[in-house]
């Protein structure tokens, strides 16, 4: 499964939890977010484009550059964490399921001891603790290199790629759910998610 599909399946499994939607729905709500995430990937790109089009050609690729390298450590740990949890799981005869691991929710622990459970959430917090760790040192070498005004234009095409994400995630689930707060409170969220894949 390529990353694409991964990050459509992680949505899904987060919107069948937080919407509480039935388990037989998440295969088929995954299919639903694959031109989703191409919209999420649209909305990278123009972030990117604005990276190249507000820095010095030699900063932007500098930039461009530790932002690959975040976005692949991320990546492992990501799929670290994944296969720790999944082991867990493996253990009691359970799945995981399609969860992204670094994301703040949990699945139920159903089936699992009490301390497999915890065990699961440490690697979950150990994982989460090094994305922090890595995202800092990329941002100290960022701060030393940009000025304020270029800083200030690259949060802003940031917060823009941030609301693209709500939009897109927000049409998506708003055929899931009438409920307007909750609309606005699942897309968020999801796009909190794909964020961190980003």
């Amino acid at each position: 499964m390529n990353t694409e599909l991964h990050l459509a399946a992680a949505l899904a499994a987060a919107a069948c939890a937080r919407l509480d939607l039935a388990p037989e729905e998440e295969p088929a709500l995954a299919q639903s977010f694959a031109p989703i995430v191409a919209d999420l990937d649209g909305a990278d790109r123009r972030y990117r484009a604005a990276v190249r089009s507000t820095l010095p050609a030699a900063k932007a690729e500098e930039m461009l550059r530790l932002m690959a390298g975040f976005r692949a450590s991320a990546h492992e740990v990501r799929e670290h964490v994944r296969r720790e949890i999944d082991a867990i799981y493996r253990r009691f005869a359970r799945e995981f399921g399609n969860f992204d691991p670094l994301d703040t929710y949990v699945p139920p622990a159903d089936g699992l001891s009490h301390a497999d459970g915890i065990r699961c959430a440490d690697a979950a917090d150990r994982g989460r603790r090094e994305i922090a760790r890595l995202r800092g040192e990329v941002n100290t070498t960022l701060v030393a290199q940009l000025t304020r005004s270029e800083i200030e234009a690259l949060t802003a095409a940031k917060q823009e790629r941030r609301a693209a994400f709500e939009r897109a995630l927000g049409s998506r689930v708003g055929v899931l759910t009438s409920d307007e707060r909750e609309r606005r409170r699942a897309a968020g969220e999801l796009a909190a998610l794909a964020d961190g894949w980003y």
